[in-house]
């Protein structure tokens, strides 16, 4: 999909990332990583900048990995739903199935049940 040198980058960060146990401590899917790195380590590539990451914008990365696999399991779940606005911006609402789950209380595993 990334030329070979940002398939190669990324995946040292997920090699890194494996030995530090990160994905089975945020319980995030590798590949949420991949694709939030990729995205990011391509630009870099497009732009002829040689690669680097501040650890502020690593943990942005991270950051966002981890609530994009959140976002989509809910998705999933069918307690919030998107649709693409008239400037092609994704919006997310919450669906009915959400909204019960919302009036149950504040207690994550409440989504569980549903």
């Amino acid at each position: 999909m990334y030329p070979q040198s940002v398939e190669l980058a990324v995946e040292s960060v997920v090699n890194s990332l494996k030995e530090t146990d990160f994905f089975n401590i945020e319980q995030v899917d590798p590949s949420y990583v991949r694709e939030h790195f990729g995205k990011e380590l391509f630009q870099q590539w497009l732009s002829g900048e040689e690669f680097s990451l501040t650890e502020d914008r690593a943990n942005y990365l991270l950051q966002l990995a981890i609530t994009s696999q959140y976002i989509d399991g809910m998705i999933e779940r069918g307690l919030i739903g998107t649709v693409e606005d008239a400037d092609g911006k994704e919006l997310v609402y919450v669906t009915e199935k959400g909204k019960q789950a919302a009036a149950m209380g504040p207690d994550l595993d409440v989504l569980n049940r549903f």
